[in-house]
């Protein structure tokens, strides 16, 4: 036998074998964690396209019923039922397999006198809602918020075009004095804002450039007033003559108005505002006439008062009157092209069609 104490056997394929097995190892774990995070990059954006669809499908949702009522509002009903919806959209989307819907309620008015829109859109596996509140368009040829006050003994003497916003319930005696044509009475609804405190800042900010501020009562005559004049006074006016158009007035005390016509022109007043003309005259004014107290048009014998425009006030009242010598009438007619000239200076902060506010949910 030969000697074998002086040899030494050596193997390394047993460590090549777990090298191996530990490398495979590592890079099976690597490509699992890396099509895992492909995988879930993949879901993520997947449900992130579904969301961002159904954001737009409520988004579109809100956008129509919008659309609708400013084209329509007579789709509002302030005397139903505050759970109760006054209009409903509902539209479906389909693109080869991919099914989408979008759904819209209307509820008005909520709790702030505002348009309340629930919008949804539903895509699987996603449902995106937004609830916004819409201020209500503006459409009345005549608002008056408590009392609404007519003093006349001839029918039809009084004619308003457009919709009629009355207190509730409405007098009996109003329907056969006043003739509504294209329009409707109605009521529920929150009374047009407008803030004297932001015309005054207004005023004062920007005194000698587009607005001139007088400190107390004043005696204006329209035809010393240039076309877009505005006047802040803090007091009353006594306002006289043809007035320019663009023209706006805002007088913290009473507004008292013998003008001839003219327009359009915004004439705001924080107490009464008084309109008339001689007997046989007529007055031809396309106006918003807004008083925070009352707005009284007065129309003598053969003399006739017509206001293309808007009269808003909580307190309204119409006189007329008549002799021998002729009837007095008073004509007052929506007119949404005189509100746009006048509504970049005297806006209502809870009208006009656009979105007070919204949020959304994510299911």
């Amino acid at each position: 036998m030969g000697n074998l104490s002086g040899r030494v056997v050596t193997s390394e394929g047993g460590y090549v074998l777990v090298i191996a097995l530990f490398v495979l190892s590592l890079v099976f774990i690597v490509g699992s964690t890396l099509l895992f995070i492909a995988q879930m990059e993949e879901r993520i954006a997947i449900n992130y396209q579904n969301q961002t669809v159904c954001l737009y499908l409520a988004e579109a949702g809100l956008e129509r019923v919008r659309l609708a009522i400013n084209q329509q509002p007579s789709l509002l009903n302030a005397d139903n039922a505050s759970q109760t919806p006054d209009y409903t959209w509902n539209e479906s989307v389909s693109a080869g397999d991919w099914l989408g819907q979008t759904e819209a309620k209307v509820f008005f008015p909520n709790n702030r006198g505002l348009i309340e829109v629930i919008a949804t859109g539903r895509c699987s596996p996603g449902i995106r809602t937004i609830k916004a509140e819409i201020r209500p368009p503006f459409d009345f040829a005549a608002f008056a918020r408590d009392n609404w006050v007519v003093d006349s003994h001839t029918p039809t003497s009084i004619t308003i075009n457009g919709h009629l916003h009355a207190p509730c319930p409405l007098s009996s005696q109003l329907p056969e004095l006043i003739t509504i044509n294209s329009g409707m009475v109605r009521s529920g609804y929150y009374f047009p804002e407008l803030r004297l405190d932001d015309l005054r800042l207004m005023a004062q900010v920007n005194a000698d450039l587009s607005w001139v501020y007088i400190p107390g009562s004043v005696m204006l005559n329209g035809r010393e007033l240039r076309p877009g004049h505005h006047v802040f006074v803090e007091g009353s006016a006594d306002v006289s003559g043809f007035l320019p158009a663009g023209v706006v007035i805002v007088a913290t005390g009473g507004l008292n108005l013998t003008v001839e016509n003219g327009g359009p022109a915004g004439l705001v007043a924080g107490g009464e505002t008084r309109l008339s003309c001689p007997p046989g005259g007529q007055v031809s004014l396309e106006a918003l006439l807004y008083s925070l107290t009352e707005v009284h048009l007065e129309a003598p014998e053969g003399a006739v008062i017509e206001i293309n425009g808007a009269v808003v006030a909580p307190n309204l009242e119409l006189t007329t009157r008549t002799s021998d010598t002729g009837i007095g009438a008073i004509k007052l007619n929506f007119a949404s092209a005189v509100l746009p000239p006048v509504g970049e200076v005297v806006k209502f902060t809870n009208y006009g069609g656009t979105v007070a506010s919204w949020r959304e949910t994510v299911q």
